[in-house]
């Protein structure tokens, strides 16, 4: 049997989604995911071990990803999420789920002053620079 914390986690998981679907409508998976992720005081950070492509952490990857990059497209999700965080503040975030006008790109950009696309594409590029030099 699970744990009480554990159930706790996970049903609070599932509340981010529902909220962030019915706040915001669509988004990126990685957001979505990387945000439950987040919320989850269970959930420890641990690095990406595979590249993935913005394609495959802007898509379902749940549905369209090889069973075996589910994992690091979940490590990917949190990864990104936390550096979203780390680089902006919470009022950021606050605000981007505050507000009742516009979709998904167009908060990200007035919250995090750069696109969804560019933000995820920057982070692999300087985690992979970082991740051949070890």
């Amino acid at each position: 049997a699970l744990e009480s914390a554990r159930l706790y986690d996970i049903a609070l998981h599932e509340i981010i989604h529902v909220m962030i679907d019915k706040r915001i409508g669509p988004t990126p998976t990685w957001f979505n995911e990387g945000f439950a992720q987040w919320v989850e005081s269970s959930k420890t950070f641990t690095p990406p071990q595979k590249m993935l492509s913005v394609e495959e952490l802007e898509n379902q990857f749940v549905d369209n990803l090889d069973v075996d990059k589910i994992p690091s497209a979940d490590r990917w999700s949190l990864f990104l999420f936390e550096k979203l965080i780390k680089e902006n503040t919470k009022s950021n975030l606050w605000n981007f789920m505050q507000e009742d006008e516009g979709g998904f790109e167009e908060r990200f950009v007035e919250n995090f002053n750069q696109s969804s696309r560019s933000f995820v594409e920057e982070t692999i590029q300087s985690y992979s620079l970082e991740y051949s030099s070890e």
